[in-house]
């Protein structure tokens, strides 16, 4: 069966690899532009365990369109045309499981982008027009409907599918306290993947803020130790109430992130948010505060350990590693964090 998920744009192999990880006989078809395309003939329940992933649908139909006004037409043919309906609209009951008298329905549509001579509007409008005719005893509803068909068109191209996922995958559950620039869960689950989760892990987020990349690894995989710590007591209060939902130990501390109480070569695997520009009122404040970190990093990865690193600041984060022989970033991830440009440094450090 095929199904497609949402995810942070330029973050789609790291999604393409957890759901090869995740899900038995995936086979993963297509994967950019925030969409990856996967096929999975198993339950549907693990996919909503899915972490990096924003939303999940099955899919229904894809295709071009005209950018005239017959187009909103042609989003209505494929959807009746296509022969996936029965096995999407089964995988969206089969996660609800509930037996009722009369099925309801309503159409979303998207279009993030592209000049056409009808608007998104129209197109939400013929697609439930194209259902209903479908399916003549479903009922179109505002809100609060058993099935949700999304319609993503991107100028020519659409994608259609049945929402699968609800709010709870993009914001979890357990993010009772909130920080100012907390990071997205999604990002900070891309971001455990990226250290190459291992069972035996020493996990380390040396300003863990509310703790966000913390839970999302423990949510990753096992480990043998998992610790972060903050300067600000303020967040870590945030980070200890989101923790309570965390089955596996994490401990917290209080530290200054350039001077970590840590023994030499003891961490395998480090990952954190380092702080944005407009956190810092000097540019030079940032310059020492990264080199002092960086220094302290190198000194508790254990050789051949991994480090994570999500920053706007790029220039300036790849000057200092210059002076860490022992440092070395493999793989660049770019993405938008809360409209400012920024970059995944994936650190190995050598033997």
């Amino acid at each position: 069966m095929e199904y497609y998920a949402f995810t942070t744009q330029g973050l789609e192999s790291i999604t393409a690899r957890e759901v090869e990880y995740a899900l038995p006989d995936a086979v993963v078809t297509r994967a950019r532009g925030g969409i990856v395309r996967f096929t999975y003939s198993g339950e549907q329940a693990p996919l909503l365990r899915l972490g990096t992933t924003e939303d999940v649908y099955a899919y229904i139909a894809d295709g071009t369109v005209s950018r005239e006004r017959k187009g909103k037409h042609d989003v209505a043919r494929r959807l009746a045309a296509s022969p996936h309906w029965h096995e999407a609209v089964g995988a969206a009951r089969a996660l609800k499981r509930k037996d009722v008298k009369r099925i309801t329905f309503r159409v979303v549509s998207q279009r993030p982008g592209g000049d056409l001579a009808y608007r998104r509007a129209d197109v939400q409008r013929t697609a439930t027009d194209a259902v209903q005719a479908m399916f003549p005893r479903w009922k179109e509803v505002e809100d609060d409907s058993h099935l949700e068909i999304w319609v993503l068109q991107d100028d020519e191209y659409i994608l259609a599918g049945v929402r699968l996922s609800d709010r709870r995958m993009r914001h979890r559950t357990y993010k009772v306290a909130h920080i100012g620039a907390s990071l997205k869960p999604t990002i900070a689950c891309s971001m455990a993947w990226l250290t190459n989760p291992e069972p035996n892990d020493i996990f380390l987020d040396p300003m863990c803020g509310a703790g966000t990349i913390l839970i999302e690894r423990a949510y990753c995989m096992p480990y043998l130790i998992a610790s972060g710590g903050d300067a600000d007591a303020g967040a870590l209060a945030a980070a200890r109430d989101n923790l309570l939902s965390v089955r596996r130990p994490v401990s917290l501390t209080q530290w200054d992130a350039t001077h970590l109480p840590v023994p030499d070569g003891t961490v395998s695997r480090i990952a954190s948010n380092l702080p944005f520009g407009q956190q810092h009122s000097e540019p030079e404040d940032l310059r020492v505060l990264y080199s002092r970190f960086l220094r302290e990093a190198d000194r508790v990865l254990e050789p051949g350990g991994r480090m994570v690193l999500l920053t706007s600041q790029s220039e300036l984060l790849r000057d200092v590693l210059r002076g860490r022989r022992r440092l070395r970033y493999s793989d660049t991830y770019r993405l938008s964090v809360l409209g400012t440009r920024a970059t995944i440094y994936c650190i190995d450090a050598s033997y």
